[in-house]
Parts: C-alpha cells; sequence; structure tokens
C-alpha cells in the first residue's frame, strides 16, 4: 500500500472511532436514529466563495489607463525603470486605472468583467515593489518592499480605493492576492546562499544557546542578534537597511537567513525556513512577525474594504502561523461589517491528503484546488489516467476502464461517473470537480 493509501486508511479508521466516540457519548446503544442520524447525513456546506465566478487578473498586463506611470516615477532604461513592453520579462504599462475603467463602458475596465458574467476579481499584489532583480522586473508583484503603499507602477493609493470602489458599485468582490511568506530579496548571506539545515545549524539566542523557534510562536521569543543567525545577514548598499516598509523588515533578525530552498531535496522545515528563489524568508515564527503582518493586511481591509484575500506560497510558513494570523484578519474584517472574508492559499500539492492537512491542522480557511487542476490539465491533454486516478481518490470509488470509456462506481452511493470522448475532457473535467448529489450521476 502507497503512503498515501496507508493515510487515507487510517483517516477513515479515526473518522469511524470519532463516530463511535461519539455515539457512545451520547448513550446511545445502536445505529443513530432521527436527530442524530440527521446530523450525520448533512451534505457539505460550501463558502461564498464557491459561489463566485473569478476572474484572475494581472494588473500589469490588463490596460494602460496612465501612461504617465509607465516608468513608476523612474529614469533610464529597463534595467532600473523595469519598463519594457517589448520584454515579458518586464513592466508593461497597465495600471489600476486602466483596470478600473470608468465603471459604465461594458467594453473596458471593470464593467467589462461584469457584463462577461464574473462576480468577482483576484487581483495580483499591488505593494511597492523592488522594480528589477537580477534580468527581469516585479510586474507580477510578488518582489514587495513596500507593504503599506500602492506600487507606482500601477498607480497610487486612490487609484487602488476607486477600483474597489468601483468593483463593489458593480457588485463585484475584491479578493486580494497577498503574500507572508517573503519580501524582496534585499537581505544578503555570508558564506553563500546553500541552505542549512537546522539540525546541524540550529537557531541560536544572542547568548549563544540554541533553540527550537516553533516552541516559542505563542510566547516571548528568544533574544536574536545578527552574528548568531544561521547565515549572518548583511547589507550589499547602505541604501537597503531602510529600504522596506514598515520599518520592522528592516532588521535582519525578522527574517529566517538560512539560505534558498534546494527544490531537489527539501523537508517541510526546509520549504518554511529557506528562502524561495532567494527572497527575503520572514521568519514567521516570531510574534512579532506574525503580528506585525496582521497589522499590515488588517489595514488593507480596514482601510480599503476589500473582500478576501489569496495567500502567496502558503505551504511555506510555520505550521502555527495561519491559526494565529487568520482570526486577526477575520476580526479587522468583522470590525468594519464584513461578516464573509475568505482565505485561501496557494500550497502547491497535488494530493489530497497532504493538501488537507492545512485546512485541517495547520489553520487556513481554503486552499487551492491543485489535485484538481493537475488532473484536470493532464485529462484535457489526453492523459485519461490522470482523472483515473483522481476520481479514484477523491471520491473513493472503484474504477474501471473500458474501450467505452471510464465507468466509476462507489459501492456506497451507487453514483456514476462515465466519461466520454477526449473533445468533451473539458466539460467533463469541469463537472468532475463538484458531482451533483441530486442525481448522484455525472455522464456525457
Amino acid at each position: 500500500m502507497t503512503r498515501s493509501g496507508r493515510a487515507a486508511v487510517a483517516a477513515a479508521v479515526a473518522a469511524i472511532a470519532g463516530t463511535a466516540v461519539a455515539l457512545g457519548s451520547s448513550g446511545a446503544s445502536g445505529p443513530p436514529t432521527g436527530a442524530a442520524l440527521a446530523a450525520l447525513a448533512k451534505p457539505p456546506t460550501y463558502s461564498s466563495l464557491a459561489t463566485q465566478r473569478v476572474y484572475f487578473v494581472m494588473t500589469d498586463r490588463y490596460a494602460n489607463g496612465d501612461p504617465s506611470n509607465d516608468r513608476g516615477g523612474l529614469t533610464g532604461g529597463p534595467g532600473n525603470t523595469g519598463y519594457d513592453p517589448t520584454s515579458t520579462a518586464y513592466f508593461h504599462g497597465g495600471d489600476l486605472q486602466g483596470l478600473t475603467g470608468d465603471c459604465t463602458d461594458t467594453k473596458h475596465g471593470l464593467a467589462r468583467v461584469k457584463d462577461l458574467g464574473f462576480t468577482a476579481l483576484w487581483v495580483t499584489p499591488p505593494f511597492g515593489q523592488q522594480t528589477v532583480q537580477g534580468d527581469s522586473a516585479a510586474y507580477h508583484g510578488y518582489w514587495i518592499k513596500d507593504f503599506l503603499d500602492v506600487d507606482p507602477h500601477l498607480g497610487t493609493n486612490q487609484d487602488f480605493a476607486d477600483f474597489v470602489a468601483c468593483a463593489h458599485k458593480l457588485g463585484l468582490k475584491v479578493y486580494l492576492d497577498i503574500v507572508v511568506n517573503h519580501t524582496a530579496d534585499v537581505v544578503q548571506l555570508q558564506g553563500g546562499t546553500g541552505y542549512l539545515d537546522p539540525q546541524t545549524t540550529p537557531y541560536r539566542d544572542c547568548n549563544g544557546k540554541p533553540f527550537d523557534p516553533a516552541r516559542y510562536v505563542r510566547r516571548a521569543f528568544p533574544c536574536l542578534s545578527a552574528a548568531n543567525m544561521p547565515r549572518r545577514p548583511f547589507f550589499a548598499v547602505s541604501s537597503d537597511r531602510t529600504a522596506k516598509k514598515p520599518a520592522w523588515l528592516n532588521d535582519p533578525t525578522k527574517y529566517h537567513d538560512r539560505g534558498d530552498i534546494d527544490f531537489s531535496s527539501c523537508s517541510q522545515t526546509c520549504y518554511e525556513q529557506g528562502d524561495f528563489f532567494g527572497l527575503d524568508d520572514l521568519f514567521t515564527e516570531q510574534p512579532a512577525v506574525m503580528n506585525g503582518l496582521a497589522l499590515i493586511f488588517a489595514g488593507w481591509v480596514t482601510k480599503y474594504h476589500v473582500d478576501g484575500f489569496r495567500v502567496d506560497t502558503a505551504k511555506h510558513v510555520n505550521s502555527a502561523f495561519f491559526g494565529l494570523w487568520v482570526p486577526k484578519i477575520q476580526a479587522a474584517a468583522r470590525s468594519v461589517g464584513i461578516r464573509d472574508f475568505p482565505i485561501f492559499g496557494e500550497v502547491t500539492l497535488t494530493d489530497d491528503i497532504e493538501l488537507s492537512a492545512f485546512v485541517r491542522d495547520r489553520g487556513l480557511p481554503f486552499v487551492l484546488d491543485f489535485p484538481f487542476q493537475d488532473a484536470a490539465a493532464g485529462f484535457a491533454a489526453g492523459t485519461m489516467n490522470s482523472i483515473v486516478r483522481f476520481v479514484g481518490r477523491r471520491y473513493s470509488c472503484a474504477v474501471r476502464w473500458s474501450s467505452a470509456g471510464v465507468t466509476a462506481a462507489n459501492p456506497c452511493s451507487s453514483w456514476l461517473i462515465r466519461l466520454g470522448s477526449s473533445s468533451n475532457s473539458a466539460n467533463a473535467a469541469s463537472r468532475l470537480a463538484r458531482p451533483n448529489p441530486a442525481n448522484c450521476s455525472i455522464s456525457l
């Protein structure tokens, strides 16, 4: 049996045991009946996010509403301004004014998105960027230096406020893409960029005593000094010492300082404490860092009334982070009258059981469905086995192959799924994402 298979069996046994304990504690001597049975038979509850038709937009690549900000107020060539519309690696001039439009013209801007039938937008991070790193620019929004303001290439804070106001006027939700794992690559590390494992290079406090940061996520964190970090941090130029906003992000001990993730051989700790492609990895085990990130993003909720967050690189923060951070964000949303504030994370795992742990154990309200994406993309490309494996795992089906297609039968509920020709694969894949419990069957 595979690791995932063993995990599935263990989960099933645990679920059965939990049900037995619950029934036993209620004094029941036989199978549940009445209200107890009805409670067990309730269908799953879907969040408001599940009913939205979400338009994902990279602001820089949508429309140029104000050519005066194309270079972000900088001068020189693309290596300095980040602007080169002839290269896919640089800013193209799209901005918040272009995305917003005039809020009425259904051929342009948000009115167009609404007219297409969408109910929400997921927009890439608008925050101030380190404009250029290496041979590319931060048009995508994930190299953040200023977490408090809009990047000048995209416009102003007022432009963002106008964008959200227009979206709400049109009945569109705004889901803001945010980053809690890292910042732009500003802090440099002595001795190279290779990852140093905690087993051989533990964290040491300012007195040189080793410690495990996971033990201090809910209490006073040990004192730190740059000299005792796994790799000693430094700044290449003096201006980098004050490059980030808010100011606490300029403290190099607020980062893990372990070196880059080695994606070819990396433990979960390595994913959580290593630098993601060299980006400064925030030391999210520190309560000061977690609380600082909560204040930053709560500010965007209370100031602009965005409707939810998509969390980038959610796999790369410590296991306790979301359980502590999410309630603070949700409280901020409630303080301005937003009762339903979805937060969904990017966890790049294609195994259902491994992915579910980030919701069940780590406190993320929702995750993007990478297992389904992986199966649907493979099926649409003509790889039938990908969807067969997906159906078998997710719906606990006995899956059979025949020349007529794939038949998946669940002996418990007797619903069937039949997949027809590859020409209908995209339709079939989309319907498999959420089978209809009313008729218990999907066919083409």
